[in-house]
């Protein structure tokens, strides 16, 4: 990127990654017509995300690091069929480099209870959003896969986040604060605290199976999570509470 130099702190080149990345997954306005966009340039995007994830690593910054590989997720994700064979690899990169580590599910059905899954340790608020976002697009894509137990162990572990004291109160105004290795911090907008809850919980009766019972959880999930989408409708401005719930009762009702 021009107008940028090694010797920059990392604040400032992080934050011009960042922004850069926002405009080539974006999409940006064609210069020939101010009402047409130009699509996401998602090959760019990985490359751009490459770049940062080394600059990080050679700054010794591993929860931009990690940031850096949420984001090439959410690229590849977002990409569809024509990357997601890049899925599986990155995926398993980013809970490993998270420390969210799952045991292979059981094959067959057995009488004893799956072992506990290790309680996460959330080190800084970016941290916390690095391990929600990747348990949100994890427990999404094992569901696509239809590997339920998968999902499972993912959304066990999303809740146990969530329920953790403060957990979204270190990022409460959207934004972390990063701590560098060298020079000043980082300040770095990140999804709201009341979108990631509201996406949990929704993805979370998605992903569920049991659809029967006295209170099945994937109901409870669900009017959890539109519960939040009508109360964010409230409050932003310009954003119709009906038509937030009408869009994720339609989700429901396609059992997507």
């Amino acid at each position: 990127m021009p107008f940028i130099f090694r010797s920059d702190h990392s604040a400032t080149l992080y934050s011009s990654h960042f922004t850069y990345l926002t405009a080539l997954t974006s999409g940006s306005s064609a210069a020939s017509s101010s009402s047409s966009t130009l699509p996401p340039d998602y090959p760019s995007a990985l490359t751009a995300l490459n770049k940062l994830h080394s600059t990080a690593d050679a700054r010794g910054d591993p929860d931009v690091m990690n940031a850096s590989l949420v984001s090439r997720l959410q690229v590849l994700l977002c990409a569809g069929a024509r990357m997601w064979n890049l899925v599986p690899e990155t995926l398993e990169r980013l809970e490993t480099s998270l420390g969210l580590i799952f045991p292979e599910p059981q094959s067959s059905p057995s009488k004893e209870p799956p072992p506990p899954l290790p309680k996460p340790n959330c080190t800084s608020p970016l941290d916390t959003h690095n391990k929600l976002t990747t348990l949100i697009l994890s427990s999404l894509y094992h569901t696509s896969l239809a590997q339920p137990k998968r999902a499972l162990q993912r959304i066990t572990l999303l809740h146990t986040i969530l329920d953790m004291p403060e957990s979204l109160e270190s990022f409460h105004d959207g934004f972390a604060i990063v701590q560098m290795a060298s020079g000043p911090d980082l300040e770095l907008q990140v999804t709201h605290p009341r979108i990631l809850y509201e996406v949990a919980f929704l993805v979370s009766g998605l992903s569920k199976r049991d659809v029967t019972g006295r209170k099945p959880k994937r109901g409870v999930y669900l009017r959890e999570g539109l519960g939040v989408a009508a109360e964010i409708g409230k409050i932003i401005g310009g954003i119709d509470s009906k038509a937030v719930l009408k869009s994720h009762q339609l989700i429901w009702a396609l059992r997507l």
